[in-house]
């Protein structure tokens, strides 16, 4: 778990939330409440510092209310290092049918897809969170990829795509591009949310983030 600075990330949110009246926009939207409980509560168990949980016990604590009734909820890390640390994180969640496996996700979702694992009934839905580092140029290319093989594969199912938003780098925008195309030849919906947190303008570095849902719930639902 990355640790927690006063000015950056997380901790702006935290410090808008800590500001806001009761009753305004930031305090009455559900799911920055959701992140900001979650960051409160792991900082609760006794970790030293202050630290953020990260992407999959952010998720798991989104959807904790629906875990009982669902399949099983599995996390995907390749790192020798990370691995035990991912592992240890969600054993100690408590939470039922939810475990870590040291593969490349990219490698076992396809696999998923390929053996027919997934099945085509509405009954059967899979979600997917995709939040490689991409560290590696590679993966968004990786990335691409596996939204075809999903989107031919598993018409029930929704992915969430996590990618960065960097100055003097086109692979971000050329992933989104490709994305876009992939949802429309197939007949997938999709949505592409963007938040930025600093100016596009300069040499190089993160400035933002963005999310990119393929097939996503529609309003009501």
């Amino acid at each position: 778990c990355p640790q927690l600075t006063d000015d950056t990330g997380i901790s702006r949110l935290m410090s808008a939330w800590d500001a806001a009246e009761s009753g305004s926009p930031l305090r009455d939207c559900e799911a920055v409440s959701t992140l900001i409980n979650c960051v409160l509560q792991h900082n609760e168990l006794g970790d030293s510092g202050r630290v953020y949980p990260g992407s999959p016990l952010v998720a798991l604590e989104l959807v904790r209310h629906e875990l009982k009734a669902s399949g099983p909820s599995v996390f995907f890390e390749l790192h020798s290092t990370d691995y035990p640390i991912l592992n240890s994180a969600l054993y100690h969640t408590g939470l039922p049918n939810v475990r870590a496996a040291k593969a490349d996700g990219f490698g076992e979702v396809q696999q998923f897809v390929s053996e027919g694992r997934a099945g085509d009934s509405p009954g059967r839905f899979v979600s997917l969170l995709v939040d490689p580092s991409y560290e590696v140029k590679a993966e968004y290319n990786q990335v691409v990829a596996l939204a075809e093989c999903v989107t031919a594969g598993m018409p029930h199912s929704q992915t969430v795509i996590w990618y960065p938003r960097l100055r003097s780098r086109a692979e971000p925008d050329a992933m989104v591009a490709q994305l876009t195309s992939t949802c429309s030849d197939s007949g997938f919906g999709w949505l592409n949310a963007t938040f930025d947190t600093a100016s596009p303008d300069g040499e190089r570095g993160l400035y933002g983030s963005g999310l990119f849902v393929i097939n996503p719930p529609q309003e009501g639902s």
